[in-house]
């Protein structure tokens, strides 16, 4: 773009601005809902910190699997419907 020149409305820069914008949005949207999942999910499974204290490891594994269970829902709820 030359020196001077605003922009035209609906140039490729506003587009990609706005779909830049548009999936921070997204990505906002998703990590919030992820912060809200996984805890739930942990907790009906029984994943505390009493199994932390005992077996770190099978923790992890099952803190993984709580987070697995999460993205899908989140997925399934905020970009595939």
């Amino acid at each position: 773009m030359k020196a001077g020149r605003k922009p035209r409305i609906g140039s490729r820069s506003n587009l990609v601005r706005i779909d830049v914008q548009g999936k921070q949005e997204a990505i906002y949207a998703v990590h919030d809902r992820l912060e809200l999942m996984i805890p739930q999910i942990a907790a009906r499974n029984g994943i505390d910190e009493v199994l932390k204290a005992a077996n770190p490891l099978e923790w992890v594994v099952q803190m993984n699997l709580c987070k697995a269970q999460a993205e899908e829902a989140v997925l399934a709820e905020l970009v595939y419907d």
